[in-house]
């Protein structure tokens, strides 16, 4: 199995299909590099897992 160890962050996805600057609307997702490539080895049948911590910052 691997781990990853790192920062969870949250990825701000434009929703509409123009340039950065123009857009105005965002959808938040959970990532963070370490978070992200996880997922992705999941995604492709690899046992990997996350450790990380949650910060209480709003």
């Amino acid at each position: 199995m691997i781990f990853a160890i790192g920062e969870l962050l949250i990825d701000f996805i434009a929703v509409e299909p123009v340039d950065l600057r123009d857009v105005r609307t965002f959808e938040k997702h959970p990532g963070g590099a370490p978070a992200n490539m996880v997922v992705g080895l999941r995604r492709l049948g690899v046992p990997a897992g996350l450790i990380s911590k949650v910060g209480r910052d709003p």
